[in-house]
């Protein structure tokens, strides 16, 4: 049985609520306005659309501000406060945060800000060393917001878009 594995086209959401849908087959365009109920919806699940053109497509509507990059990069998490350094795998990155799994979940909570430091993959192997803010933990599944922006941003800006 041959099957093929339909590719999943991401579309980010404005701050005005406003999503625009390209079908891969025509390039159609559609700006779609959401409502809050709409919105909700979507969050939960891979939607389908299907164009003017008769193709259907599925589609991933993405409510964050900032691109996301999934990774797999070694670094360490550290509590300012107890000093207490963590080893962690970075999950993925963007100008806005980080997921990253924690090889002890002891010590974690959210709330907390961490300093968080790990070495990008790229030519000049970038140290990024910053602060976050721990917004949720899910077993040893950590997800933080940057809580300011650095000289890094040029650096982890390149290395997003590659």
């Amino acid at each position: 049985m041959n099957q093929r594995l339909e590719t999943v086209r991401t579309f980010y959401v404005g701050q005005d609520n406003k999503v625009l849908i390209t079908c891969p087959a025509c390039e159609y365009s559609k700006l779609l306005n959401l409502s809050p109920e709409t919105i909700k919806k979507m969050k939960m699940a891979l939607n389908r659309f299907k164009c003017k053109c008769g193709k259907v497509f599925s589609v991933q509507i993405e409510f964050r501000n900032s691109y996301r990059k999934k990774v797999h990069l070694p670094g360490t998490c550290q509590n300012p406060e107890n000093r207490f350094r963590i080893d962690i795998i970075v999950e993925d990155l963007s100008l806005g945060g980080i997921r990253f799994t924690v090889m002890d979940p002891a010590g974690i909570s959210p709330g907390d800000q961490v300093e968080v430091s790990l070495r990008l993959d790229n030519a000049n192997r970038t140290m990024v060393r910053r602060t976050a803010n721990v917004r949720w933990v899910n077993g040893r599944m950590v997800g933080a917001e940057w809580n300011s922006f650095h000289g890094y941003e040029k650096d982890l800006g390149f290395y997003l878009l590659k």
